[in-house]
């Protein structure tokens, strides 16, 4: 399952993080100028954009929290690339807030939560995004799925997700949803 966890991120990473090719993106002071412009004005493009440039220290210094902050926004516009990339911060624990809460005062401060992830909230992101028909949300989720983070372990579910991944032109969705084996999803 470790390997699988690998090539679905290695798979999954599109625009926010690919290994490689993030490497080869270059985002001037001029772009992110242009995209926090884009964003300020409520295009979604623009604030997954940003949240890129944040997740990846391109243009910017690195900035998982502002990467967070920006692919909400996106999502939140209803952009399926911003949910999911939303999504995979969450599952990777990055950017991530926390609360230090003290029982005399409520809630004190803000931190970030490095060392747990929030698989909850990477499910609800995922889900955002296949919903808006976006394959590398639909892997993550069925990903969760087979792994149970987050949710209850449900093969069936998992191949559901599988199986829209790959309808929706993910070739690692399609090998994925036959490696699930259908008599699991009988009962």
């Amino acid at each position: 399952m470790y390997m699988k966890k690998i090539l679905l991120i290695l798979c999954l990473l599109g625009f926010s993080v690919v290994a490689s090719a993030a490497d080869d993106i270059v985002i001037t002071d001029d772009m992110v100028v242009k995209f926090k412009q884009d964003c300020d004005s409520n295009e979604a493009l623009g604030c997954a954009r940003l949240g890129f440039a944040y997740a990846n220290g391109k243009g910017v210094k690195q900035n998982y929290f502002k990467a967070n902050k920006y692919y909400k926004k996106a999502c939140d516009l209803d952009y399926a690339e911003g949910c999911y990339n939303l999504g995979f911060l969450y599952d990777e624990n990055k950017g991530v807030l926390g609360f230090l809460y003290d029982e005399n005062k409520g809630v004190s401060g803000v931190f970030y939560d490095e060392g747990k992830q929030n698989y909850f909230k990477a499910n609800k992101y995922y889900k955002k995004a296949c919903d808006l028909d976006y394959a590398n949300g639909c892997a993550g989720l069925g990903f969760l799925y087979d792994e149970g983070k987050g949710v209850r372990q449900d093969f069936c579910k998992a191949k559901e997700f599988y199986g829209k991944a790959c309808d929706l032109g993910l070739q690692k969705g399609c090998d994925w949803y036959k490696e699930k084996r259908s008599e699991w999803c009988l009962w």
